[in-house]
């Protein structure tokens, strides 16, 4: 997924984006000393990409805050390989939302427009103290399902043991979970918006408007 933002800000690059896209803007920092012991971080990041993962005692502590975002969506070709970065998560939060009755679509449904990432780059502390949304305690199994399917294509970006346990600690919370959404419920227009609140899960997707590539949207 990461190979095809860096290569999605390339291609932009070569379509007249200008200097501001590359892959040659991305860059790799340590914050802290890495060692098998002490508490460290590895930072890669760029302008439609950053991965801050933390360690503690030689073991993944952290794997947040995390920011994706790429153009073109959700395909483009670039030197012959064709790639579709973050596709996999526009669906499985689609299907969350196609899961839910009209009524909990009702109850679901932001009172206005979220025009992008509430918690995003330089506002990583930004969460509302209140939640909105429909309650995950109060779906079916199915439906509860769904929502566990769309966080895991979050989580499963981390290694293997991370994973498992960040994944574990989402679906113990899952009940105390909420969902909200704006526009669409396939999420493929400009302004659609979708929110998983927990106790300690917070994920958002944001379809905005084409910024190069004038006749598409690009999710954030």
């Amino acid at each position: 997924e990461y190979l095809g933002i860096l290569a999605a800000d390339d291609y932009l690059n070569s379509i007249g984006g200008g200097s501001d896209y590359g892959s040659g803007n991305y860059y790799i920092a340590f914050i802290g000393t890495p060692s098998t012991t002490g508490l460290w971080c590895l930072q890669i990041g760029g302008h439609h990409g950053t991965i801050i993962h933390t360690y503690s005692g030689g073991k993944m502590t952290g794997g947040t805050p995390s920011f994706r975002s790429t153009e073109p969506f959700p395909t483009y070709t670039y030197k012959g390989v064709t790639y579709n970065p973050m596709e996999q998560e526009l669906t499985a939060l689609s299907a969350m939302l196609k899961g839910l009755s009209s009524s909990e679509l009702s109850t679901a449904k932001r009172s206005s427009a979220q025009n992008d990432l509430i918690a995003g780059p330089q506002k990583d502390s930004s969460f509302p103290t209140t939640k909105t949304g429909v309650k995950v305690g109060n779906l079916t199994q199915a439906q509860k399902d769904l929502v566990l399917a769309a966080i895991k294509t979050y989580t499963d970006d981390l290694d293997d043991k991370a994973a498992a346990a960040v994944y574990a600690k989402y679906k113990t919370d899952i009940d105390n979970t909420y969902i909200s959404y704006y526009g669409s419920t396939d999420l493929s227009t400009s302004g659609s918006y979708v929110l998983i609140d927990g106790p300690n899960v917070w994920i958002e997707f944001s379809m905005q408007g084409g910024i190069i590539v004038r006749n598409a949207n690009h999710p954030h």
